[in-house]
This record gives C-alpha cells, structure tokens and sequence, in this order.
C-alpha cells in the first residue's frame, strides 16, 4: 500500500514486558533515519517492509518479545 494509505489505518500497537511500539511509528522511525519518504509499505501483522528508492527496510515487532530491523540494498 502507498504510505499515505498506511499512514491512514493508525497502525497496530504491540507491547510486551520489554517495551511497546506501532507500526506506523516504525515507518515514520525509518523515513526519519534515511532521511526519505517511503515509496510502500507491506505489512504482515506488525511487522512491516518499507520500500525506499535504493532500498529495503523491514521492522517491527515478532509477536514474541523481540522487535527486528533489517535493511537491504538494491542493487
């Protein structure tokens, strides 16, 4: 979906003994770190894959005390 689409739908708030978060809070964190606008967004459950211009970012929370971050470059 389109990051405006995503943005509307509030995101989905997870928490646990070791923190809370939100998927759109985690969209907004990596835009912020690579100082660019997402191009889309697919999400599954709360973790989410941001498609940028020169890259791929998946984060989010596992369902199971651990959140995740990876980033992938296109080549």
């Amino acid at each position: 979906m389109t990051r405006e689409d995503f943005i509307k739908t509030k995101g989905k708030d997870y928490s646990d003994w070791f923190g809370k978060g939100n998927t759109v809070d985690d969209m907004l964190s990596l835009e912020k770190f690579n100082k660019k606008e997402c191009l889309e967004v697919i999400e599954d459950e709360y973790m989410i894959l941001c498609i940028f211009d020169d890259c791929f970012e998946v984060i989010g929370y596992d369902g199971n005390e651990y959140t995740h971050s990876f980033s992938f470059k296109k080549n």
